[in-house]
């Protein structure tokens, strides 16, 4: 089993790829937040602790199960470059269903991630996932919530 510190990891690297239908057969919302996913796995692959922090709104959260949330984006921009050694050598993210409401995208799957720790060990960890976007004032998607739990258990 990988420790609290490798899941926090790999929670704050979710990242997505190739996992959404055509945009021109999803209603607004859903694409939307498809795009502002396809940026989180952008600054995912590049570990950008400082942008993927800013996809956030000021107090979401991130969080695994049975774990205290990571609140706020100075909190979770810390967590993320707290992990500045680790490398992401692939992530993958199956998307199974998505939640409209308005201003408000669920989208909830499993992902599987391959990381390369500082003492060069290669660790694959696997699960499942809810990411929570709002549609702000601007016209921004942020986050409101990323969790994250083992295949056993619910989101």
């Amino acid at each position: 089993m990988i420790r609290c510190p490798i899941r926090w990891f790999c929670l704050g690297c979710l990242g997505f790829a190739g996992i959404f239908t055509s945009c021109a057969t999803q209603p607004s919302g859903e694409r939307a937040a498809a795009a502002a996913l396809e940026n989180y796995i952008h600054l995912l692959r590049r570990q950008d602790a400082v942008g993927l922090a800013g996809l956030f709104v000021p107090d979401g959260s991130t969080s695994h199960a049975g774990q205290k949330p990571i609140v706020g984006r100075p909190a979770i921009r810390a967590m993320l470059e707290s992990f500045a050694n680790y490398k992401v050598l692939a992530h993958n993210m199956e998307v199974t269903t998505v939640m409209v409401d308005g201003p408000r995208v669920r989208q909830s799957g499993a992902y599987h991630q391959t990381v390369r720790t500082p003492d060069g060990q290669t660790i694959q960890v696997q699960g499942k996932f809810t990411a929570e976007w709002e549609r702000q004032d601007d016209g921004r998607w942020l986050l409101r919530r990323m969790h994250t739990a083992p295949p056993d258990q619910g989101k």
